[in-house]
Formats: C-alpha cells, structure tokens, sequence
C-alpha cells in the first residue's frame, strides 16, 4: 500500500471516530445549558371587605371539617400560618379568634391528551471523502486512473423527526373564606374574604406544589385577581 493510501486510510479511521463521538458532542453540549425552571400557574381572584388584618387575631380550619384530622391539612395548615404571620396576623385557637379562615383544596384525576412534537436529526451535511476515477490517453497509449481527495467533514442538521406523546394535565385547586368569629358565634356567618385559585400542570401530587399555590393565592391578598407566576422547586 502506498504512502498516500496509507494517509487516506487513517484520516478516513479519524473521520469514523469523530463521527461516532458525534452524539454524545450534542449530548455534552445539550446538559451544558442553564437548567429550566419549572414554573406553576395559577390564576386567583380574591375580595376582601377588610382592607387591613393586621393585629388580628385568626383561626385556621379545614374544609370540610372532617378534614382538620387528616395529617395532610396538619402540613398544610403550617404552611397558611406562616403567610398570615408575615402579614402582621396571630394564630389563635377558636376561642381568641377575631375571624376563622375555612381553607379547601383539592386535586382532580388528569386529564390526558396527546401532543405532537418534532425534533432535529443531526448528521454530515458536507465535506468528507470524494473518489475519482476515470480513463486517459495519448500517442495511442491508454491507461485509467483512481483517487480520492479528503476536506474537513462539516455537520449540522440533516432533517427531523415527529414524536407523538400523551400529556396528562391535573387541575389543582385552593379555596379559603375568611369569616367573624362574632358571628358564628351567634349562629351565622359574616364572610369579610373569598379566595379562589385554580392551576393546570402536569404535577399529580398536591404536596408537591401546595407551597407554590399557597404562595399565588396570598399573592393577590386580601384583594386582587389575575394570573401569578411562581417559580417551582418541586419533584413531580
């Protein structure tokens, strides 16, 4: 074998492995950029009689009431108290309360579509090897002749590909009404706050996003509605 196909052969064996480490270049390249934040939605309205709660005195319930037992509303209930503290409130049990707050929530079964989406294909898009071949004569002599000339290969995206995968959507809900301690006393219910909050996501689990509803829901307090936004932290 000559020099010059000795020299074909082992750029043709680089070209191989380059195209081979190819992949895992895009792979290295993809985990490189700057992680996405998931982000929870939520759209909440809220009306308030009572402009100011500060240095009032509330109370936190469950509803339904059955609930206040459950040792999920027990980690919730934590989470409510810490918001109103931040908003000059105490937490007091029924019988020091100035209002009483009934806080609902809930999460439904999924709701799961299907969405297409496409994707690129990476591959060589020039350069490379080209082979020659051909015949030749002259003064009544014929002969043929071969070869092959090499520039850098050069990649990029060759086409794509369509993907068709099922997404399941879970509605997510909080609820709380704010009401006089007076008045239940007296057999009725004088409500000074209704709050209500609904999001969509693809999170199954309402531990995993209670803290970022809970966060829009006081986003908006006591008056106030629209979309909120609140970065998330969670594992679905």
């Amino acid at each position: 074998m000559s020099a010059s196909h000795i020299h074909q052969s082992v750029i043709q064996t680089q070209k191989t492995k380059i195209w081979a480490l190819l992949p895992i270049a895009f792979l290295i390249a993809g985990c490189s950029s700057p992680p996405i934040i998931p982000v929870v939605v939520s759209t909440v309205t809220a009306h308030s009689s009572v402009d100011d709660f500060h240095s009032k005195n509330i109370h936190l319930s469950a509803f339904p009431i059955e609930n206040n037992n459950s040792p999920e509303w027990e980690k919730y209930k934590q989470k409510f108290a810490v918001q109103f503290r931040d908003r000059g409130l105490t937490i007091t049990d029924v019988d020091a309360a100035d209002y009483i707050a009934f806080i609902s929530y809930g999460i439904d079964n999924g709701t799961t579509s299907q969405e297409t989406y496409s994707y690129p294909i990476y591959g060589q898009t020039g350069g490379g090897t080209t082979y020659h071949y051909g015949s030749v004569s002259s003064y009544g002599s014929h002969g043929r002749y071969s070869g092959t000339s090499t520039q850098e290969p050069i990649y990029g995206v060759v086409g794509s590909k369509a993907r068709t995968v099922n997404v399941t959507t879970y509605s997510r809900n909080l609820a709380m009404d704010i009401v006089t301690s007076e008045s239940l006393k007296l057999g009725g219910s004088e409500k000074v706050y209704e709050g209500m909050l609904i999001s969509r996501g693809s999170c199954a689990g309402m531990n995993e996003v209670i803290d970022e509803l809970i966060e829009a829901l006081f986003t908006k307090f006591p008056n106030g509605a629209g979309r909120v936004e609140v970065p998330g932290t969670f594992d679905c």
